[in-house]
């Protein structure tokens, strides 16, 4: 299993990268080289990773190379029934974009929680955060208010201070 951090070139993308001045701008988990699975504007669902990948630049790629062929797979299938279908949370969308907007023309740090975040909705930093608690990894806390290149460097920085904003 592996956690990708891509960018595209559709606006939404473009502009995540704008606001945050990184080169990340999503996140996604793929499986067996073979299945990815996302949390985008339409929702959560599981594809072929080679037609994302033809879709996506890969920006960073952070490797769990220690699972097993039947954990890999017993851990896509929980996914596939806990969250493949849910919807995207346009909510946490809006406000991770007005905060950025914010921060971006006036250092306005974020607040502690994303106040328009739906519990029925995934950004696609949870989804990935939920599948690494699956596997036991201390993932980030308030992932929904954190860029796909801060969601990057707390997992591969551990020792540093896991916020939204540095």
């Amino acid at each position: 299993m592996k956690v990708v951090f891509t960018r595209n070139k559709w606006p939404v993308s473009r502009l995540i990268c704008w606001l945050s001045g990184e080169r990340m701008s999503h996140v996604a988990v793929v499986f067996e080289d073979a299945l990815v699975f996302q949390s985008n504007l339409f929702g959560v669902s599981v594809g072929w990773w080679s037609e994302f990948k033809a879709a996506h630049h890969v920006v960073a790629v952070v490797d769990y190379p220690h699972l097993g062929e039947e954990c890999e797979k017993k851990l896509y299938h929980a996914v596939i029934d806990r969250f493949v279908g849910r919807r995207y949370d346009f909510g946490a969308l809006i406000y991770l974009l007005w905060r950025g907007l914010r921060w971006k023309f006036f250092k306005t740090r974020l607040p502690k929680e994303n106040r328009l975040g739906s519990p029925g909705g995934l950004l696609c930093t949870e989804l990935a955060a939920v599948v690494l608690e699956a596997l036991g990894v201390d993932a980030p806390d308030n992932v929904d208010l954190m860029s796909p290149e801060r969601f990057f460097r707390a997992l591969t920085q551990p020792n540093q201070k896991k916020e939204a904003i540095s």
